[in-house]
């Protein structure tokens, strides 16, 4: 059948012989038998679905506990109790006098906003906002490149801002060493 196809299709006349390895006429040359490298194949990507799986399980749930932990800011800030009115209890600006003492690096710039309240007002409103949106944005799965930048600015503004546990809480080392971590 093979044969009378060739010939109809291709206008070629031949003579077609198949064979099955096992009625091969031709014993000197050896079969070689591959499936044993065609399921290690198999499992080996099987494997490496498993690794991708499971690598994503976690990125996931970091992505979704640094997230919570920047966005928690921005909800207990403005939606639980606003801390963003200067003239009332646990206002946030007053965390910056404590992060003064004991920042790194960035000592003059707070000594500056803490030396100029409406400066400091519209510094910790545009932080807040900013933590917000990268934290919504990093849980979400939105431009998360761009939002693990975010999350490094604000861990790294954070871990320069309390210095070395002052009087400020553990809090803030935990927030930006996981910062750093994610």
């Amino acid at each position: 059948d093979l044969q009378r196809m060739i010939e109809k299709e291709l206008h070629v006349q031949m003579k077609v012989q198949v064979h099955t390895p096992h009625t091969d006429p031709r014993p000197q040359e050896p079969v070689a038998d591959l499936s044993g490298f065609i399921d290690m194949e198999i499992e080996e990507k099987q494997n490496m679905q498993q690794s991708y799986s499971l690598f994503g399980m976690f990125t996931f749930a970091l992505r979704l506990v640094v997230g919570w932990t920047y966005f928690s800011a921005f909800w207990r800030r403005l939606i639980l109790e606003n801390k963003l009115i200067p003239d009332t209890a646990g206002y946030i600006g007053e965390k910056f006098n404590h992060f003064l003492p004991n920042s790194f690096g960035i000592k003059p710039l707070i000594e500056y906003l803490v030396s100029n309240p409406e400066q400091l007002w519209w510094s910790m409103v545009i932080f807040t906002i900013i933590e917000g949106i990268v934290g919504l944005l990093f849980m979400l799965g939105f431009f998360t490149r761009l939002m693990s930048i975010g999350v490094l600015s604000l861990a790294t503004g954070i871990l320069l801002g309390s210095g070395w546990l002052g009087t400020t809480c553990l809090d803030e080392w935990q927030i930006g060493v996981l910062g750093i971590a994610a």
